[in-house]
């Protein structure tokens, strides 16, 4: 498992300006290096596992029959990537005592 691969749903591209501008508002420190998403598992699964992971969601979207559909939200919350929040205990650790 690592920090480095999420299962998300990904916005479509017209919202992503307004997003990332939200984002860069907010100090996300991450906002150019991870895409506007809905994490629904982070972390997810290892690297070396994505495409297999990819097929087998394929093939469970696929048996069952599922759509596409559409998600409505009526608010949403920027919250800090794992790594930011990582960083910042790291150096609340060096901080005298």
């Amino acid at each position: 498992m690592t920090m480095a691969t999420a299962l998300c749903i990904i916005p479509p591209d017209e919202a992503w300006d307004t997003i990332q501008r939200a984002r860069h508002m907010a100090r996300d420190r991450t906002y150019k290096k991870w895409p506007p998403a809905i994490r629904l598992f982070h972390p997810f699964c290892a690297r070396d596992l994505l495409s297999d992971r990819a097929l087998e969601i394929a093939h469970i979207v696929e048996e069952y029959n599922i759509e596409p559909f559409q998600v409505t939200l009526r608010s949403w919350t920027i919250v800090p990537h794992m790594e930011a929040i990582e960083a910042d205990w790291e150096a609340m650790k060096q901080l005298p005592v």
